[in-house]
């Protein structure tokens, strides 16, 4: 089965690299079409391939169960085939959830439901930071500055700290690595 996926992955560049994105399935290039039929042809071939196993009473229970997924699941794994702007899989939304997932252990591992609390808001602002294009360590170091010239408390207006409320001067500024005006301040990470 792994073979075959890759096979997909391989079809499904090849046809992408021919794909007219201004235009409809219907309207591609004769090429497309081509490689569009081969994409069809090999997941007509896995799915046909997935309900023989499925039909086989001897099937290891495990497998049945991954298989079955997969056939409950088969429309939405494929929407690739008529949407060719859709990505096969989610491997950038996968990567950016691997960090929270690997690390609850830590966050609330020792009770402290606060501690997962916290790292929960924290992923989600930086995640939002680096969406828009921002240097995190400058982000976070102007906002806490703003926290400790408010009494240690968080600002009373945001607006400053959002991006999409930031003008492009802001947004450029907080994109550079942070400089610090005192040159005797270091600062113990790479600020780039």
């Amino acid at each position: 089965m792994v073979e075959a996926i890759g096979e997909l992955y391989h079809l499904n560049a090849q046809r992408l690299a021919v794909w007219d994105e201004t235009l409809p399935l219907s309207e591609q290039s004769p090429s497309f079409q081509t490689r569009h039929q081969a994409l069809t042809a090999s997941l007509e071939t896995m799915s046909t391939r997935r309900e023989l196993a499925l039909a086989d009473p001897d099937l290891h229970p495990i497998q049945k169960k991954v298989l079955s997924s997969l056939s409950n699941h088969w429309a939405g794994l494929t929407v690739f085939l008529d949407h060719p702007q859709t990505p096969m899989d989610n491997n950038k939304g996968e990567n950016s959830l691997r960090n929270p997932a690997t690390g609850r252990e830590n966050y609330y591992g020792s009770g402290a439901v606060w501690s997962a609390d916290l790292a929960a808001m924290l992923f989600s602002i930086l995640q939002t930071i680096l969406l828009w294009g921002l240097n995190p360590r400058h982000w976070l170091h102007g906002y806490l500055i703003a926290c400790a010239e408010n009494g240690g408390l968080a600002p009373t207006d945001l607006t400053p700290f959002l991006p999409w409320a930031m003008d492009a001067v802001r947004l450029n500024e907080l994109k550079q690595p942070l400089t610090l005006n005192n040159p005797e301040q270091t600062t113990p990470f790479d600020t780039s």
